[in-house]
């Protein structure tokens, strides 16, 4: 079945592999070790297997880059969610696709976060160098493009708000979108 962490404190998910069949829905802060931590990957996309409701999702290894395999699709409610990258020498690859209504943000933390997949379509906007659950705000954040079109453009799509204490390093490939800049370190996504 499903899995629902919420909450002040932090789940840590320790073991490299598991066998949770069902979403995953964070309310709060979840940490873990591999995406074969939060069980086998889906055979074909099931858009909603990670569903993040205000919650943060995070890496828990150094030296290892969590892949949130294509087939695990990320989907943002209304009060939005997180991703972040805790550990030094660790890094995120989001090669899912992500969906929803909220806002994403991408936390304060010391390793590099990459969005790979075009089809991302999420609607609520996006806050590079965000303090939701889980961040770490003495360090920055190192955003990384993995393909052209990861970040929803158009009509109907929120804005792209960057802080100043994070590192884009390949904006060049984000044609055509307006980047503000924010200097206020907390923000509510809701």
């Amino acid at each position: 079945g499903d899995v629902t962490i919420e909450g002040a404190g932090r789940m840590q998910f320790m073991n490299w592999t598991n066998d949770l069949s069902g979403r995953l829905i964070v309310r709060g802060n979840v940490r873990v070790t591999s995406d074969t931590a939060l069980g086998p990957a889906p055979a074909t996309l099931q858009a909603d297997k990670i569903i993040l409701d205000g919650g943060g999702l995070e890496n828990c290894a150094p030296n290892y880059t969590f892949r949130i395999e294509p087939t695990r699709g990320v989907t943002l409610t209304a009060n939005g969610g997180y991703l972040g990258v805790g550990y030094y020498n660790g890094a995120m690859d989001v090669a899912a696709p992500i969906t929803g209504t909220g806002a994403l943000g991408l936390n304060y933390e010391n390793s590099p976060l990459t969005l790979s997949n075009p089809a991302n379509d999420w609607t609520g906007g996006l806050v590079i160098g965000s303090a939701g659950p889980g961040a770490n705000l003495d360090m920055g954040l190192r955003f990384l493009l993995g393909a052209d079109e990861v970040i929803p453009d158009g009509a109907g799509k929120g804005p792209v708000l960057f802080s100043p204490f994070a590192t884009w390093y390949n904006w060049t490939s984000l044609p055509n979108k307006t980047v503000r800049t924010i200097l206020d370190a907390t923000m509510n996504l809701n």
